[in-house]
């Protein structure tokens, strides 16, 4: 049985083609038609069409290429951006590294100590970090040099490699270092604690101590030279023994933060 289609098909072709012929004629010789009022407005329906598809087409061409366009200038602005972003990051760095160079020219003056500069290239990946390494190159290094920071102490050095050194910090447990208050004079021995802060520990309860109070070098430990900030007292507290104070005190270095060092009595041959 033939569907509706099949039995159509034909005559709908043949109209279709004769509507397009007619179409042609009108395009080439619209005067023809001028005579018959209702063909002109039935013809330029179909013209009318055409030309709103045509417009909406090359309309929306016009949008995708635009879209592209602004897709590759993004893509270029991203690139852009991130250049410039790791530029921003190095200048940071340099202005870090040069504030820090002015800092150590201030406090450690190579008239007064002969020494180098030396930048952090590794820290210690434990909970307690408690050293870090330093890059010397062939600089002569000896275990047990002071490391220094213009904030404070660093530490001292307790291993060297051909071209690093190993720098146990001072809140490392097995770290000691003779203090002295700033404020009253008042002597004792700083000890790290493996945290953020240590301990100041021998001052006698009859001792003025209080919180705040600044921590300095005494010079009377052999490894570290005089004057150089250590600690600020964080409390004070009687300890069990009731003859000694149990004080705490907060490294003036951040421990977490610095990237340069420097190393006194060090001679750069480089």
């Amino acid at each position: 049985m033939k569907t509706l289609w099949q039995k159509f098909k034909k005559p709908v072709i043949f109209f279709i083609l004769f509507l397009l012929l007619l179409e042609i004629v009108f395009l080439l010789s619209p005067r023809f038609f001028s005579g018959i009022g209702f063909i002109e407005p039935v013809m330029t329906l179909p013209v009318k069409f055409f030309v709103g598809v045509k417009s909406k087409t090359v309309s929306a061409i016009d949008r995708y290429f635009f879209l592209v366009h602004t897709a590759k200038e993004n893509e270029i602005l991203k690139k852009e951006l991130h250049q410039n972003e790791i530029k921003l990051m190095n200048l940071k760095e340099e202005l870090r590294e040069y504030r820090d160079a002015i800092q150590f020219k201030f406090y450690y003056s190579p008239i007064t100590w002969n020494g180098v500069i030396l930048p952090v290239i590794g820290r210690d990946i434990s909970a307690l970090f408690d050293s870090v390494i330093i890059y010397k190159g062939r600089l002569k290094i000896q275990p047990g040099t002071p490391v220094l920071h213009w904030r404070g102490v660093v530490g001292m050095v307790v291993s060297v490699a051909p071209f690093s050194a190993k720098v146990m910090l001072l809140t490392n447990i097995n770290s000691s270092i003779d203090v002295f208050d700033s404020r009253s004079g008042v002597r004792g021995v700083f000890r790290g604690e493996g945290k953020s802060y240590g301990e100041v520990v021998y001052v006698p309860v009859n001792h003025d101590v209080k919180k705040g109070d600044v921590w300095i070098t005494s010079g009377l430990d052999g490894v570290y030279p005089p004057g150089v900030n250590v600690a600020v007292t964080k409390s004070v507290k009687r300890s069990r023994n009731r003859y000694f104070y149990k004080i705490e005190a907060l490294p003036l270095l951040d421990v977490f933060s610095f990237r340069n060092v420097f190393v006194p009595g060090v001679k750069n041959e480089r």
